[in-house]
């Protein structure tokens, strides 16, 4: 038979079943809730995938409030969305929203375009509230990795949380690259095992895969290439005030005037102190 498509095992498959089934995730407390998993990309082998995890952990699926749309909403679709939003909410109170992927979801946008993916961003983020769940997009690299997610620049100032799946070989890693409310920078090693889940007509083994915690570090940069530091530019307290807010609006977002103007006092007082030790 064919090889089951490994590398389309995300730990976000892990993260999301932690949640489902309330169980600690890397030695992180975690909140029991229904998870959402919209497999808009690939969901011909996310049986196979869920079945894996199903063997390696000695768990019922049937138990677990783990959900699974095989469907690809258009995100530039205000009446998609609504119908996505009834479609989770039909479920229950979810905790976790997963669109995998976020092209998918945006069939025929411009990628680099700030109209069209923020209007997606701004669609998305509907759904979070409508349905009252954190929501979590799996997006692409670009063709240079070391500038991380492709399209426009934006979808990083619009996001709370971001994260960088890289590999050197065998080894992978989750690599935080953002965090609005905590510190970045964290990162949790990982590996993919093997599972056999049955055998098919012609007596060949199935097989799919699982993520496993490893001790192996592997730096930012998809594919082992680490991400290069950006020049200082030197831009004033000032200049980015004015930058956060005007990716926060052309996302939709809601802006914290207060909280920016605060900011660029305090970077403006910190600079001057620079000036004045100097």
């Amino acid at each position: 038979g064919n090889p089951a498509p490994r590398m389309k095992f995300t730990p976000y498959h892990d993260i999301a079943m932690a949640v489902a089934r309330g169980v600690a995730w890397r030695g992180l407390r975690v909140r029991q809730g229904k998870v959402i998993y919209i497999a808009a990309e690939g969901g011909g082998g996310f049986r196979k995938r869920l079945k894996a995890y199903a063997i390696h952990h000695g768990i019922d699926l049937s138990a677990v409030p783990f959900y699974v749309m095989h469907a690809s909403p258009n995100l530039l679709d205000a009446k998609q969305v609504k119908i996505l939003c009834k479609a989770i909410a039909a479920e229950g109170d979810a905790s976790l929203v997963i669109g995998d992927t976020f092209a998918q979801m945006t069939p025929g946008a411009n990628e680099n375009a700030a109209e069209d993916m923020g209007l997606a961003i701004a669609e998305i983020r509907k759904v979070g509230r409508a349905v009252g769940a954190t929501v979590i997009l799996v997006h692409h690299a670009g063709k240079d990795a070391t500038k991380g997610a492709r399209g426009w620049s934006g979808l990083r100032a619009a996001a709370d949380f971001e994260a960088e799946i890289t590999r050197d070989g065998d080894d992978r890693a989750i690599n935080t690259t953002k965090q609005k409310d905590a510190d970045d920078e964290a990162t949790w090693p990982f590996r993919l095992e093997t599972v056999p889940i049955g055998m098919d007509e012609d007596g060949d083994v199935i097989d799919s895969c699982v993520v496993v915690e490893s001790d192996t570090h592997v730096g930012a940069g998809v594919r082992g290439g680490r991400r290069k530091a950006k020049p200082d530019k030197r831009v004033g307290p000032w200049d980015a005030v004015l930058l956060d807010t005007y990716q926060e609006l052309a996302v939709g977002g809601d802006v914290l005037k207060t909280e920016l103007i605060l900011r660029a006092a305090n970077r403006s007082e910190e600079h001057t102190s620079e000036l004045q030790s100097r």
